[in-house]
């Protein structure tokens, strides 16, 4: 093994001390701040990511490190002691967060000075109800197996019948779509991932007036936000992130013009969607 198989914080080998590994030389990672060849000793280059790195035993490739932003982080939430609850940090990628059952969470790419930022969709299920009528033909009695078909099990009557889920459920009604958007510096690339929401909140910082300023800090104008809002089938849309040198008043006479069925967010705000 040789410096070049070890792996920068770009995801590229390191080209710049072939051979050292081999020779038995310590190699740093300067990012992470860690010595490589030792899972229990920092080196002392700068800035210094991370406080210790462990190889997956499942998984020699897969080299895990702890960082030093989460830890102190997590270390004001709750002081020297453990998190109160089990905590997996893994990293994000487009595409299925969870399933709760209930409904999904995803995420998708948005665009902010460069960094890895994401914006988050939360979609319930496509509920199918009984029907009534179907179940009063087939001779359904009422209770459990009842709610069995309603959640897509087929059931065995008292008379030895087997009634399949797909003979007393109707159709699918449409699902429920909440959107929620942090900082962005363009709406460019969102359609696919927002279209259809029920609900959109996204920031809308700047006024147009605004608008290179808008560019310089990597926000959207209120204008921006309402187009979005406009052309992608939203039935409301929430906006955050106001500059304090706006009244809510100036950020909703612009956005409304564009969406009419927009708000700004207030703390403890509960909206039925």
């Amino acid at each position: 093994m040789t410096a070049g198989d070890l792996p920068t914080t770009t995801g590229n080998p390191d080209q710049g001390f072939e051979g050292f590994r081999f020779v038995g030389w310590n190699l740093y990672d300067a990012l992470i701040n860690w010595d490589l060849s030792q899972g229990d000793r920092a080196s002392d280059i700068k800035p210094g990511l991370a406080t210790e790195w462990h190889i997956d035993p499942a998984n020699h490739k897969r080299w895990i490190f702890t960082l030093d932003v989460v830890v102190r982080m997590l270390g004001g939430l709750w002081g020297k002691g453990r998190a109160p609850i089990p905590l997996a940090l893994v990293p994000l990628t487009t595409g299925q967060v969870l399933d709760v059952g209930d409904f999904t969470i995803g995420c998708f790419p948005v665009r902010r000075r460069e960094t890895d930022s994401f914006g988050f969709c939360f979609e319930s299920r496509a509920p199918r109800h009984l029907r009534p009528d179907r179940l009063a033909a087939l001779g359904v009695p009422d209770g459990p197996v009842r709610k069995d078909l309603a959640e897509g099990k087929p059931v065995m009557l008292d008379d030895g019948r087997t009634v399949d889920p797909e003979h007393v459920l109707g159709p699918a009604e449409r699902r429920k779509k909440l959107v929620v958007v942090g900082d962005t510096e363009t709406t460019q690339g969102l359609a696919e991932w927002v279209r259809d929401a029920d609900l959109l909140v996204i920031e809308a910082t700047f006024l147009d007036r605004d608008s290179l300023i808008a560019r310089d800090y990597g926000h959207l104008t209120a204008a921006e936000a309402a187009t979005l809002a406009a052309t992608n089938n939203f039935q409301l849309l929430i906006l955050t992130h106001i500059s304090g040198r706006y009244g809510d008043e100036e950020i909703l006479a612009v956005a409304t013009k564009r969406f009419p069925n927009s708000r700004v967010a207030n703390d403890f705000d509960h909206i039925v969607i």
